[in-house]
């Protein structure tokens, strides 16, 4: 299971506000990969991409287009789980796991 831990992440939580009634104050849950990238390209505009549970034929599981490699590539590719999860806190201030 993956989380989006962002304070008031999301249209549920925006929705609570309108109706001045509390900010959603638990993690957003995600049950695949999949579905937390989407959530992560479209609620925080980060352009994160996923394999799934298989990697590609370099090993990555991860990729983040809203970044450029250090090599020049138009992506940042990540090994694991915790590795994107550690890029997308320190480079875009997520904070999602």
């Amino acid at each position: 299971m993956y989380y989006c831990k962002e304070p008031g992440c999301c249209k549920v939580a925006e929705a609570r506000m309108m109706l001045e009634l509390e900010p959603e104050l638990e993690p957003v849950e995600f049950y695949s990969e999949h579905e937390l990238a989407k959530h992560v390209r479209k609620e925080h505009t980060v352009e994160i991409h996923t394999t799934g549970a298989s990697p590609d034929f370099h090993g990555h599981f991860w990729y983040c287009f809203s970044c450029i490699s250090k090599s020049g590539n138009d992506h940042r590719s990540f090994d694991s789980d915790q590795a994107v999860f550690d890029h997308l806190r320190n480079v875009h201030g997520l904070d999602v796991g």
